[in-house]
């Protein structure tokens, strides 16, 4: 199989197959990176327009290439390490603007936890990092540190030596388990949308990945929980969900599985 999360697995596993995974990776890196940069995905105008549906289960934008055939997936363009941002250029004279709604999903959930220190959280400005927090208070930097070994240089052919890159994913990770506990997700499940999620820059230990989501969940934010049991509440009263849009989704089976629980929690915010 040349599937990237078995490639790692067996890498993570063996040494032996740690040369030939490597190979084969950066070989599917290339190949997905090529296709991404193709000049038949951009129009005769030189712009990149992709096909966005509100199709998702979430409620979720899903994006793909437009019924003229070009055009692709805009949405997951990864940030560190790919250089492939760099090719969205403004118009000469203008700007490239990006908004962002801070944590709008953490937000939502502290807010309708009933936990005070969750509200308070939800309620306070962009100067206060909750991802960074969780970071901070799981010891995710004593982890890298062992994982990938210590910072060196900004030039380390190992990126995740770099400490630019290594603050950087410490971060992206406290955001993970964050967004992840909110799901309900279990580690493997975290470990694998990570690793396809950062390119495989991110390699997490399931095994570790679900002694955070235990320790955030029942230790540090049991308003997690809280918020979790609400929204099995009105799941089982109602038969769905509704959001301020007025939009449902309905949950009509007899007896309601993890699957759509974690649907609903996903939903929700």
């Amino acid at each position: 199989t040349c599937d990237e999360e078995a490639i790692r697995r067996l890498m993570r596993a063996y040494k032996k197959a740690r040369p030939v995974g490597e190979l084969i990776l950066a070989f599917r890196a290339i190949t997905k990176r090529g296709d991404f940069l193709a000049a038949k995905r951009v129009d005769d105008d030189g712009r990149l327009r992709g096909h966005y549906v509100p199709t998702a289960v979430s409620g979720r934008l899903q994006c793909s290439e437009n019924p003229l055939g070009t055009g692709s997936n805009n949405q997951n363009v990864p940030r560190l390490p790919s250089p492939v941002r760099s090719i969205f250029v403004p118009d000469h004279g203008h700007v490239l603007v990006g908004f962002d709604l801070s944590r709008a999903e953490d937000r939502h959930v502290g807010g309708m936890s009933g936990d005070s220190k969750m509200m308070r959280e939800a309620l306070a400005g962009p100067e206060v990092d909750t991802y960074s927090d969780v970071a901070e208070m799981l010891e995710i930097s004593a982890y890298f540190e062992d994982a990938f070994g210590p910072t060196t240089n900004e030039d380390d052919p190992i990126l995740l030596r770099r400490p630019s890159v290594r603050a950087y994913y410490i971060r992206q990770t406290g955001k993970r388990i964050k967004l992840a506990a909110g799901y309900d997700m279990h580690g493997d499940t975290m470990s694998k949308s990570t690793l396809l999620e950062t390119e495989g820059a991110l390699m997490l230990d399931p095994r570790q990945c679900d002694v955070w989501l235990d320790s955030l969940k029942h230790k540090k934010r049991p308003g997690i929980g809280k918020y979790q049991a609400w929204v099995r509440g009105d799941m089982l009263e109602h038969g769905w969900l509704e959001n301020s849009w007025g939009r449902r989704i309905y949950f009509r089976k007899l007896r309601l599985s993890d699957g759509d629980y974690r649907d609903g929690y996903a939903w929700r915010p």
